[in-house]
């Protein structure tokens, strides 16, 4: 059992006909189908995001996160991006992240240490 203030790990859970797994950057393609389709919101409510709504989401929850972050005493942010994906790139300069020379497969190390 866990105690409080630990987190549980999320894990890959396999039943006889499914797989049950964390949401990875590789689910990106089909969850924009899935969360675009108006059909889901039939019965939840809501209506699905246009890209206008969406437009801003990242800097917003990366921002919430960095000040989460500072609020909790943690002296560096880090983020590694892929040197293509110019939108995250984008987002880290927006948050004062600066790219670092180290580069973990194949991703470059963006940090920001704590002023």
């Amino acid at each position: 059992m866990q105690s409080s203030g630990e987190w549980l790990a999320a894990t890959r859970i396999d039943t006889r006909r499914l797989i049950l797994e964390p949401l990875q950057v590789a689910h990106v393609d089909e969850m924009v189908f899935v969360l675009g389709d108006e059909a889901l919101y039939k019965y939840a409510g809501g209506a699905a995001p246009t890209l206008e709504d969406l437009r801003g989401y990242a800097t917003e929850a990366a921002a919430a996160m960095v000040a989460w972050l500072g609020r909790h005493n943690v002296m560096v942010v880090a983020a590694h991006i892929d040197p293509s994906h110019a939108a995250s790139m984008t987002v880290a300069m927006r948050l004062g992240l600066t790219a670092t020379f180290t580069v973990i497969d194949g991703e470059t190390r963006w940090t920001r240490q704590r002023p």
